[in-house]
């Protein structure tokens, strides 16, 4: 986060792609082939906000990698964060039933 040059605000397509991918690469060495599919707004935040938003993605996301595909070897990891002018919609489903999100 603190990376770039304005620490107030974050663009959060380019830093969750960014997350999104470093989770998927820490979880590489697992034999499972999970493939990531995602759709991110491109939305201006407050740092303060950012934050706590990227550690939700980050433990559901991580969860979904370590849970969801323990008795396949293959599986989707879906994740939408979204926004319609008055929230900010959060969805991390995988394709074994389950779907986790929250709305700011």
């Amino acid at each position: 986060l603190y990376q770039t040059h304005d620490v107030a605000t974050i663009h959060m397509k380019p830093f969750l792609e960014e997350l999104i991918q470093s989770i998927s690469n820490s979880f590489s060495a697992q034999e499972k082939h999970v493939t990531l599919t995602y759709k991110i707004d491109d939305v201006v935040l407050e740092t303060d906000m950012a934050i706590p938003i990227a550690l939700i993605l980050n433990e559901l996301i991580s969860n979904a990698f370590k849970y969801a595909f323990n008795f396949k070897k293959s599986g989707i990891i879906d994740i939408n964060f979204t926004n319609d002018e008055k929230n900010i919609h959060i969805i991390v489903k995988d394709d074994v039933l389950r779907s986790f999100g929250c709305k700011w």
